[in-house]
């Protein structure tokens, strides 16, 4: 349908602005039928793959937390990620998260929380939820295994 939408404003674009406001409508309302569907089912796959059609015709958001691990403590630091509570696939606009580890010194191994969202304004209204407090509310139990604070980084995808 968005493909069609798209088609059709470009074959007359004389009708491009009018129709600029009902392509964003038919738009919104696929994501919201995606999430629908996702509800119904609870299965992941067919969720992800209306989303990822989705994604495509709309911005999507990355955010990511750089972490300093003294160097000793990587073991620990994975396992209490591993062993963390969450309920982010039940958020809405939440697509998927990883872990991922980077370079390594004599002082520190560089870690990031890198997790995608459907926009900023999903990762911002989750920000401000009781999930979000529930999420981090042991960040201060461990301490002792990190250099500083994480390094907030927000982006935009733009391809």
């Amino acid at each position: 349908l968005l493909i069609f939408s798209k088609a059709l404003i470009m074959s007359y674009p004389d009708i491009y602005n009018m129709n600029l406001a009902i392509l964003q409508y038919l738009s919104n309302l696929f994501f919201e039928l995606t999430l629908f569907i996702w509800e119904i089912s609870k299965e992941e796959n067919i969720y992800m793959g209306f989303l990822k059609l989705f994604i495509i015709y709309n911005s999507m958001y990355i955010a990511m937390n750089r972490f300093k691990i003294i160097r000793g403590k990587e073991e620990l630091f994975e396992e209490i990620w591993k062993n963390r509570e969450s309920d982010l696939n039940n958020i809405k606009g939440f697509l998927e998260f990883h872990l991922i580890k980077g370079s390594n010194n004599d002082e520190y191994t560089l870690y990031a929380s890198h997790s995608k969202w459907s926009s900023e304004e999903s990762f911002i209204e989750w920000t401000k939820s009781e999930s979000f407090r529930n999420s981090h509310k042991n960040a201060n139990k461990h301490k002792g295994i990190y250099i500083g604070h994480p390094n907030f980084e927000g982006f935009t995808v733009i391809i």
